[in-house]
């Protein structure tokens, strides 16, 4: 009996140990405040900005902002992620329509995570929603998801 109940701790250690490597761990749960982070993510639209989205971090949205004009790498790819993104939908004649964009898009960008100390920081707006911010300094790939 006791042999058996070694192997049946050995066998319950591998399965939880293997569940939890298994699992696609949030980017933002060992990120440092300043650290400089390659993510990738759906590139979405917030409220009043643009927010990214990683599929590994539910419920947690990033404001997404582009660095100051010497560091912002303004190539080909930075160029399509805008273009994709304030891209909208054509609308039958005479018919307004607000907030109508046309994709969902992916990028995989490298920039500054910053990190608040608290969920009460609001990183210039009104009422606190995260506490990430993301300052894209390079967009390296941009992608199309599907369309709204």
């Amino acid at each position: 009996m006791h042999t058996w109940v070694k192997l049946g701790f050995v066998i319950l250690f591998y399965f939880s140990a293997t569940m939890i490597w298994a699992q696609p761990s949030c980017p933002l749960l060992l990120a440092k405040n300043a650290e400089r982070l390659i993510l990738e993510g759906e590139v979405a639209h917030g409220a009043h900005d643009m927010v990214l989205l990683l599929p590994e971090c539910k419920d947690t949205s990033i404001i997404l902002e582009y660095a100051n004009d010497p560091t912002l790498k303004k190539d080909k790819t930075f160029k399509k992620l805008q273009k994709l993104f304030n891209e909208e939908k054509k609308t039958q004649s005479g018919v307004w329509c607000f907030d109508c964009f046309k994709y969902r898009i992916s990028a995989i960008m490298d920039g500054r995570l910053d990190i608040a100390d608290s969920d009460n920081t609001s990183f210039g707006h009104p009422t606190p929603f995260t506490r990430y911010r993301y300052t894209v300094s390079t967009v390296l790939k941009v992608k199309i998801l599907g369309k709204l």
